[in-house]
């Protein structure tokens, strides 16, 4: 399953930048000019794109989530100071969600609500990954009774998003 974003305003592509982490674990510094490189407004490409219908069921989303998800119209990445912002953007304007997530490798993580529309919050950081890459990495809290706090990794590949 893929997603095919175009570049809106400028032609940007992910590239050189923060390395693979270091061989203690220790987060590298995200690289400011690998994501200067992908900033700006991306439009999705909805020729390009694959179904979703799979990845849908295997998760057991909602009819209104399946038909927020096809509403969604692209991306929009800022960078803001010492955060990277990522804003989804939405058909419906009340549906977007921006993510903040700060570029300082041992910084609190920018806490935002969830895509998945369920209570509780999201956290994000942002780390080098393997070539020159950026991956943002995702936890969210689960406010039922019961869950145990929070959830799994939700760790994202790829370039500065």
């Amino acid at each position: 399953m893929s997603t095919a974003l175009a570049p809106r305003a400028q032609a940007g592509v992910a590239g050189a930048g923060a390395g693979a982490q270091a061989g203690g674990g220790e987060a590298r510094v995200v690289d400011r000019a690998t994501l200067e490189a992908v900033c700006g407004e991306w439009s999705k490409d909805f020729r390009r794109c694959e179904p979703m219908d799979d990845f849908f069921s295997l998760f057991g989303v909602s009819m209104l989530l399946r038909k927020a998800a096809r509403l969604m119209r692209g991306m929009r990445i800022e960078l803001k100071g010492d955060m990277l912002e990522v804003t989804q953007i939405c058909a419906l304007r009340w549906l977007s969600v921006t993510e903040a997530f700060p570029l300082a490798p041992h910084a609190a993580p920018g806490e935002h609500r969830r895509r998945d529309l369920r209570r509780g919050p999201q956290r994000g950081t942002l780390e080098g990954a393997a070539a020159g890459a950026v991956r943002a990495r995702f936890k969210w809290v689960c406010v039922r009774r019961g869950c145990g706090g929070e959830g799994g990794d939700g760790g994202g590949g790829g370039a500065a998003a």
